[in-house]
């Protein structure tokens, strides 16, 4: 370079101060100089010279310190020119692996026709969440060339069920790190960074929520990779709270490790729900060991916008037959004078794949009900429970729904039952603000 800076390089840091890139030395520097980089450091060069012995093996897929990387994908690597034959080295034991130990070789001698990109296929599916070890020596006779120790950290694979993702913890949206360390992946910057956590969750603490800007196009929330058995289906809760334009959200799956996507629901209301629905959806057709599932959001016109919150996801064996959930497993009603009565709703649901039938509702006084129906899958229907106060006393009692399903038909009940006053006045003095006296009720009519 002379007496002129050269380009730039790399460097490693150093504590002594000899540091120099252009003067007049008829060497590269080795005394100290006018220029003195900040902070010190030691250039890192590499030279390149003619060879006839082959080159350094390149471009590892996976890529070199690679996290969720596939546990099924092939290793790939470049060979160059001068390359007659090559080995492989693969496992868990880096020093193994870096000392080309034969117990880790995997590929011994392999033929190399002309410079190109090579493939090695993993015999089985890797472990998940595990860091793996691999170099390729490149062989032109009795000359040899080596490439890096390469590493890369396997994908997480969900293979227990039922899978129950809440939001609640850290295993989705990492506190102070946004994602770059969890099992699930989405957009970490710019406009299409819209996935977040919230606290307006339907159960818990947490839930997901995608709250797009005028200037996003595109972003999914995806999921880690399954291994997902025949017969399973999804759940889970969603809605909508701002609605402005045709923005769309999609339910999406892939059985090849998101490569491609089916669409199997779009999650987009036309006006601003106030409660979240929960939504079934069969994967009896997508059973692969490479299954994911995404929400992905899609911009509609140029100043729509729409956001979407997403909670309680399970993934679970298909039930047979009728399920039925409640509600609530608890009515605790207010107190009330004899000859009293007061009304509390149930709502009941089906979550399996047949009808439920509902034949009655059996319970003891004061507590009743003449509820009976089906209830189609996917569906729900209310049921009204009655106090009748007829006796002083308190109460507690099961109210048992009858039915062909499975699931928690029993609701468990208390009430109070008070004497009638024999004379009455209530000057209100005594009433905190805000507040009605006590055994006194509203009405909303």
């Amino acid at each position: 370079w002379n007496n002129t800076y050269g380009p730039n390089f790399h460097s490693t840091a150093s504590t002594t101060n000899n540091n120099k890139n252009c003067g007049n030395d008829v060497s590269f520097p080795t005394t100290g100089g006018y220029l003195n980089p900040y902070p010190s450091s030691l250039p890192n060069m590499r030279f390149y010279y003619a060879s006839s012995g082959p080159a350094t093996p390149s471009n590892p897929v996976p890529a070199d310190n690679a996290t969720k990387a596939s546990a099924s994908n092939d290793l790939s690597f470049y060979l160059g020119a001068n390359t007659s034959n090559y080995d492989l080295y693969f496992g868990l034991d880096s020093a193994n692996v870096a000392s080309l130990n034969t117990s880790v070789k995997v590929v011994n001698n392999a033929t190399v026709a002309s410079a190109g990109t090579f493939t090695y296929t993993l015999p089985s599916l890797l472990t998940e969440k595990t860091k793996y070890y691999w170099r390729v020596v490149a062989k032109s006779g009795a000359q040899t060339e080596v490439s890096p120790l390469w590493k890369f950290t396997t994908e997480a694979i969900i293979a227990n069920y039922p899978y129950n993702q809440t939001f609640e913890d850290s295993t989705v949206f990492y506190p102070g790190w946004y994602g770059s360390f969890t099992d699930w992946t989405y957009t970490l910057n710019g406009s299409n960074a819209i996935w977040h956590n919230s606290t307006a969750s339907h159960l818990g603490a947490n839930c997901a929520y995608a709250y797009p800007s005028t200037a996003s196009t595109s972003s999914s929330l995806t999921s880690p990779r399954f291994n997902l058995p025949a017969n399973h289906r999804i759940s889970f809760w969603w809605k909508n709270t701002m609605i402005s334009g045709n923005d769309l959200y999609f339910f999406e799956v892939s059985t090849n490790g998101g490569n491609n996507w089916t669409v199997l629901d779009t999650l987009t209301a036309a006006s601003t729900m106030n409660a979240y629905i929960q939504k079934f959806i069969d994967l009896s057709a997508y059973n692969s060991n490479n299954f994911k599932f995404q929400f992905r959001y899609q911009r509609g016109t140029a100043t729509s916008i729409k956001d979407c919150y997403i909670d309680d996801i399970k993934v679970e064996a298909t039930p047979t037959g009728a399920t039925m959930t409640l509600s609530t497993a608890t009515l605790n009603f207010n107190d009330l004078f004899v000859n009293g009565l007061t009304k509390k709703k149930v709502v009941i649901g089906n979550i399996g794949t047949s009808n439920l039938v509902i034949t009655g509702i059996t319970s003891a006084a004061p507590f009743s009900s003449t509820y009976t129906g089906t209830i189609l899958p996917g569906a729900t229907d209310t049921a009204t429970i009655i106090f009748t106060a007829t006796t002083v006393g308190n109460y507690s009692g099961n109210i048992t729904i009858n039915n062909n399903g499975t699931g928690n038909n029993v609701i468990s009940a208390t009430g109070n039952v008070l004497p009638l006053l024999s004379n009455f006045f209530e000057n209100f003095e005594s009433t905190p603000v805000n507040t009605i006296p006590a055994n006194w009720n509203k009405l909303r009519s």
